[in-house]
């Protein structure tokens, strides 16, 4: 393992980084330019100068560069400058691995902007739920932020600190950063000064001590009627394009489940739809969750001002003409894409940069559905993109939010994820959005906030159900 190490950075620092960077950095800005929306969207017009401004700045430090962290880094710094999770510049497989070290405990960011000590080795120095107060003289929030914050998109967002802030007491050799070496904890109510000690950690252990920095937790695709006498919907993901992926199995049959049972449920004390842990995937899913409930005349009025530009480029066309191809996808999902790749055709022979998608959606303004069940949506930071969209659409219908408040994105949506490129060196792949939406009823980056909030362990299911079980009747009316 010594030798083998020694090897790859004796390889390592053989390459020529800074080359190599400015020479991806040119693709990657090349490819948005080509294929984002942003670059063509008259209502976004300072999109091309934000990314130009981003592609300066990188430039100008590449030639600084002098190992793969290095040009990890630059990368990442450049992503986050857009504040757009949809941005997604990520590494290969052909990408060396980069050796993490820690000082033997991390934290956690708190709702209110404290970092906490969450998880630790045996023996740390530092007592697990200690308050982190500065580092080398730099408050905890503005350390944070330099570390953290200005590599990660939309930090700005409490759900991208509550969500990366455990990155802190990571190294993960950032050359942009000053690792800090005293610490200063309020450990309940004293003062404790720490001279951090960093060192290597297996990625198996710093995989576990991650997932317990972040509360990481599973739950499945289900449907419960619980004692209350109200029914428990959880949908942890809906990422599943292809019928013959598992979770378009167990998608499909909780949607079946749910519509057998749809009789109960209506003269039951209500319906939580539990999405914590989603990051999204495919919006159809929560559509057709809301046609079972509301018909496909309903869910046309909770949707119709929405609109859809896609971008009229030849990165947009092949992704779609590809993802027609994509195994096990379903026949109708499979004859849009191929009608939409078509129309973008089409549009590109007129030399038009944007395709606007016809609406499907006839014109029904001014129209109220009436829920006829009361529906609570728990949810935590992960919500994103079509999570995003689920709760757009139940909140129109009178759906309550409680929970966490959830993550955001912008207006740039659906990303490729079929027909992704990499850049000339093989270790950076580029997955970027492909469409703009129009008239959507959340602004951009605006998260969606919980009427209720959540302050327990949003990761422990049976204390938020419990928790549910008694605001129901408050929130719902149904006293």
């Amino acid at each position: 393992m010594l030798l083998v190490t020694l090897s790859s950075a004796i390889a390592s620092n053989q390459i020529n980084w800074p080359s190599r960077a400015t020479q991806d950095l040119y693709f990657i800005h090349d490819y948005v330019g080509a294929n984002h929306p942003g670059m063509v969207n008259e209502e976004d017009p300072e999109f091309g100068s934000r990314e130009f401004e981003a592609f300066r700045l990188a430039l100008a430090q590449a030639s600084d560069i002098r190992s793969y962290a290095g040009y990890f880094w630059l990368i990442e710094r450049y992503r986050a400058h857009f504040n757009d999770l949809h941005m997604q510049i990520s590494p290969t497989s052909k990408a060396p691995s980069i050796e993490r070290r820690w000082p033997g405990f991390l934290t956690r960011m708190t709702a209110d902007g404290t970092q906490r000590v969450v998880a630790s080795e045996p023996g740390a120095k530092i007592p697990l739920n200690a308050t982190l107060l500065s580092c080398d003289g730099v408050k905890a929030q503005t350390l944070a932020q330099t570390n953290v914050g200005s590599f990660t998109p939309s930090w700005f967002l409490k759900s991208q600190r509550l969500a990366m802030g455990y990155r802190l007491f990571i190294d993960e050799g950032n050359p942009f950063i000053r690792r800090p070496a005293l610490c200063l904890f309020d450990v309940e109510g004293k003062e404790l000064k720490v001279k951090l000690d960093w060192h290597s950690v297996s990625p198996d252990r710093m995989k576990q001590y991650i997932s317990q920095a972040q509360r990481s937790f599973d739950q499945p695709t289900a449907l419960h009627h619980l004692p209350d006498d109200s029914w428990w919907l959880s949908l942890p993901s809906f990422d599943s394009f292809a019928s013959d992926d598992k979770l378009q199995h167990a998608l499909t049959a909780v949607l079946k489940q749910f519509k057998a049972a749809l009789p109960a449920i209506q003269h039951s004390k209500g319906l939580t739809i539990d999405l914590r842990g989603n990051y999204g995937g495919n919006s159809d899913w929560a559509n057709q969750l809301a046609t079972i409930l509301w018909g496909e005349q309903g869910v046309t009025r909770l949707l119709q001002e929405e609109t859809i530009d896609w971008r009229a480029s030849s990165g947009v066309l092949e992704e779609l003409r590809q993802r027609a191809l994509y195994k096990g996808l379903p026949p109708p999902l499979r004859e849009e894409m191929q009608d939409t790749a078509i129309a973008i055709a089409k549009a590109r022979q007129h030399d038009q940069p944007l395709w606007n998608e016809p609406s499907k959606m006839e014109a029904h303004r001014h129209k109220v559905i009436p829920l006829r069940v009361p529906i609570l949506l728990v949810t935590d930071e992960s919500c994103l993109s079509a999570c995003l969209d689920a709760v757009d659409l139940f909140r129109k219908a009178g759906a309550i939010q409680v929970g966490r408040e959830t993550s955001a994105d912008t207006f740039y949506m659906d990303n490729n994820f079929v027909f992704v490129p990499e850049t000339p060196s093989h270790l950076t792949r580029i997955s970027i959005p492909m469409k703009i939406y129009r008239h959507r009823f959340r602004g951009s980056n605006q998260p969606s906030r919980p009427l209720l909030a959540y302050q327990g362990d949003i990761s422990s299911t049976q204390d938020v159900k419990a928790w549910v079980s008694l605001i129901r009747s408050v929130v719902t009316g149904l006293d």
